[in-house]
């Protein structure tokens, strides 16, 4: 097809080539459940969501909730999205009919009245020139009908609404702005997060396969919560399903710890598979580089032995993550480490434990910095000795 080389006015000529040709109605409106004409699409940007009829349930889900913040606040979306199905069979069961009818119910976006009506010169387009191989994908039209993103399902995964108008120099612009925190990895998935980010609660995610290694774990931390701080414990389980049903039934009938569904874990993960596909593609700075590392250290790491504790104190950019038996060590001996919480925070406090001891015998140095909001979570290591700085409050008269 040509026709996405030339310039045009609208998307209307696009879109009537790609849908409209066998039906003057090929769209079905989610809302209303009425069909329409690709009219109703004319000065939008639109999302062609491209997948097989039986689209994972996950996947599904996630990019429901990225993109459903516009239906939630009543505001005018400057794009729409259209369910594209791909029917690669030579027939079409009532059973696919119903599934499919189903799916397309419960959507929030356009979708396709009737895949089996899809153009195979439009199908044939879309596995040769969009390289559509299966996996769902995400083609993004301007309000011309040009193509301006050849796949945007791992950026809307990560950004959502935030990443409009799905561009890849707008994706570039919010990983210059992104530091490693918990919001990074939890995005939407946990409905009281942002709760616990504003009351300064010390957030633990962990992941394991071995289950004595999660009783150990969630044991120790009730011990820390007893002593009063805010501590939320949430698992979230580990990239492969081996034991998760099990283990997630022991923490719940045991009472060990918070813990994500069945399907929040799967977006959890798969929106961390979208992360790194999407650091791969742009490359990456410094910062997100580092968060490139944590992301795959994650995805990789082997939880059948032990397990992982990523921890993080309000809105604090710099998470701490251990592992195995060094975090259930760490944690043991938190009745030496502790004491020092007041001071220097839960995190500060488990850095300065966890400190190398200074081969400076004796370190002094000092620093005034002015008061900034959410001085409490910023954690200042020592230029000297690079021990983890204690924290004062100086307060100076101002009269003159």
């Amino acid at each position: 097809m040509h026709l996405f080389e030339e310039v045009h006015v609208d998307n209307q000529r696009v879109l009537r080539t790609l849908f409209a040709l066998k039906d003057e109605f090929p769209l079905l409106d989610a809302f209303s459940n009425q069909k329409v004409g690709v009219s109703i699409l004319q000065n939008k940007e639109i999302i062609l969501f491209i997948s097989k009829p039986e689209v994972k349930f996950d996947r599904f889900l996630l990019i429901m909730q990225q993109l459903q913040s516009y239906s939630r606040n009543g505001q005018e979306k400057p794009y729409e999205i259209v369910w594209v199905p791909i029917v690669t069979t030579a027939t079409w069961s009532n059973i696919d009919e119903r599934a499919f009818s189903h799916l397309a119910e419960i959507m929030i976006f356009y979708s396709i009245n009737q895949p089996t009506k899809l153009s195979l010169s439009v199908i044939n387009f879309i596995h040769e020139v969009w390289h559509y191989r299966g996996d769902p994908m995400m083609v993004v039209l301007d309000s011309t009908g040009k193509v301006i993103a050849s796949d945007a399902f791992d950026m809307i995964s990560v950004w959502g609404e935030k990443a409009y108008p799905f561009s890849v120099s707008r994706e570039r612009e919010l990983w210059e702005a992104e530091n490693w925190t918990i919001e990074v990895l939890l995005n939407g998935i946990h409905p009281l997060l942002s709760y616990w980010i504003e009351d300064g609660r010390t957030i633990c995610l962990y992941g394991s396969n071995n289950l004595e290694w999660v009783r150990q774990l969630a044991y120790k931390m009730k011990e820390v919560q007893k002593s009063g701080i805010l501590l939320e414990l949430l698992y979230v389980a580990a990239n492969n399903v081996d034991h998760r049903e099990n283990i997630l039934t022991a923490i719940a009938e045991e009472k060990l710890s918070r813990y994500l569904s069945h399907i929040d874990i799967s977006i959890f993960w798969l929106r961390l598979e979208s992360i790194k596909k999407l650091k791969t593609r742009l490359g990456s700075g410094t910062e997100s580089g580092f968060i490139m590392r944590e992301i795959n250290s994650l995805l990789s790491f082997d939880t059948d032995k032990g397990g992982w504790l990523l921890i993080s104190e309000g809105s604090s950019t710099e998470p701490l993550k251990l592992t195995g038996n060094k975090a259930l060590q760490c944690l043991s001996l938190f009745q030496v480490w502790g004491q020092k919480v007041n001071k220097l925070g839960f995190l500060g406090a488990i850095r300065k434990f966890l400190d190398p001891p200074s081969l400076i015998d004796q370190c002094n140095y000092c620093t005034v910095t002015p008061f900034i909001d959410d001085m409490n979570n910023k954690i200042v290591s020592c230029p000297n000795c690079l021990s983890t700085m204690e924290k004062y409050y100086v307060y100076q008269c101002m009269t003159s």
